[in-house]
């Protein structure tokens, strides 16, 4: 099964079209049905995720992401080393 599925007039959508759409793996998508991280249903062996849950999902990802980024603002960071911004 895959693709999206109705209940109760809301959107699911399966969780490898999902982990597909958030660049995410399907084994993620599956962990944060079971931890209850996701408005999902349990179809036979699929997992079905709200995509209105999903969606509030990836954005609270991407808002932390951005406050982690922010929080080294003067520095530059590659080949896994701290440097100072040359800029500033």
């Amino acid at each position: 099964m895959s693709g999206e599925i109705f209940f109760d007039g809301t959107k699911y959508v399966s969780a490898d079209d999902a982990a597909f759409t958030g660049e995410l793996t399907t084994a993620y998508i599956a962990r944060l049905c079971r931890e209850g991280k996701l408005v999902a249903r349990r179809v036979g062996s699929h997992w079905y995720i709200s995509q209105e849950s999903f969606a509030t999902f990836l954005a609270a990802q991407a808002f932390a992401r951005g406050l982690r980024m922010r929080s080294f603002p003067d520095e530059i960071f590659f080949d896994g080393i701290r440097h100072p911004d040359p800029s500033i």
